[in-house]
């Protein structure tokens, strides 16, 4: 058995290693796994491109076509309007998807 007095003294070799584990640990190993677990699609670089500048564009835009396609207004074309509010809703922060459904839209309604 060892005395006591082993366990009390330190070691700076064994600080340095503790703390590297520490590191591997907290640090390196969750950074590594989202790295590869994590799938960015196309559609999510162009928003990440786009950045912050075209928010209040992206805003407006959804309020525009969420009015213009509402089934409250389009009484007579209620199925597409459904389905072009939940298309609307899906792609509420997607930019170029929402262009795209624009002009679908502009030839719908």
């Amino acid at each position: 058995m060892l005395p006591f007095s082993v366990f009390i003294t330190v070691d700076y070799l064994n600080i340095y290693i503790v703390f590297a584990i520490f590191l591997i640990l907290w640090i390196i190993i969750p950074f590594i796994r989202g790295y590869f677990l994590k799938k960015i699609n196309k559609d999510d670089v162009q928003n990440i491109a786009i950045g912050i500048s075209k928010s209040s564009e992206l805003e407006k835009l959804y309020k525009k076509l969420i009015v213009l396609v509402h089934p409250d207004k389009n009484l007579d074309k209620i199925d597409i309007a459904i389905e072009y509010t939940q298309l609307l809703n899906d792609n509420r922060y997607n930019y170029a998807q929402l262009k795209e459904l624009e002009e679908k839209i502009k030839t719908t309604f």
